[in-house]
């Protein structure tokens, strides 16, 4: 402000424009205009309300999709099925063991997780896939088949570094619902 009244005052009593004058014209820009991306900075970047719908828009224009969305289980086709039922009954266990474990990403924490590329790397190890596309393809009918998801449900099953977790039992989840609730009313 004190800045403008001079400029003012430079322009009423002196014709002339010398370099400390263009300098001080700048610097009043920039103090008048920065001060709206500073006001921006502070306020204007509430994290649930400006940054995260900024960031699932983009990831919608990169990738394609925001979430990912499964069909209704009983509508699953024999070889996704057939996949499932084979990894839960002989390789879920051996797996777990090898593969999951706690990660961090942005200074958050996630437990019993694991990586896309090493899952991959497992699958064709252990022979389930013959190569890596093999093992996309089979991680992908798994995450259909409701064994495992993305810890944000935003993707589907890729060969990278997303973090994938294994999802819990949904019978056993309602048996324990159940048994906590009727033990509530006894």
């Amino acid at each position: 402000m004190v800045l403008g009244l001079f400029l003012c005052m430079w322009k009423l009593f002196n014709n002339t424009e010398s370099g400390i004058y263009i300098e001080l014209e700048f610097l009043d820009s920039v103090f008048n205009y920065g001060q709206g991306f500073f006001v921006l900075a502070v306020f204007a970047f509430d994290k649930q309300y400006v940054i995260i719908p900024f960031i699932k828009t983009f990831r919608k224009l990169l990738y394609g999709v925001q979430a990912v969305h499964l069909q209704d289980p009983s509508n699953l086709s024999s070889d996704v099925l057939h996949t499932c039922d084979q990894f839960l009954v002989h390789h879920v266990d051996k797996c777990k063991s090898e593969i999951v474990q706690n990660l961090r990403y942005h200074f958050k924490t996630y437990t019993n997780v694991f990586k896309g590329c090493r899952f991959v790397d497992w699958l064709v190890d252990v022979g389930l896939a013959a190569e890596r596309s093999d093992a996309v393809d089979y991680g992908k009918r798994l995450i259909q088949g409701r064994i495992i998801q993305h810890v944000m449900q935003e993707h589907d099953f890729e060969d990278c570094n997303y973090f994938y977790e294994f999802i819990s039992s949904p019978s056993g989840a309602d048996s324990d619902t159940t048994e906590s609730i009727e033990s509530d009313l006894e």
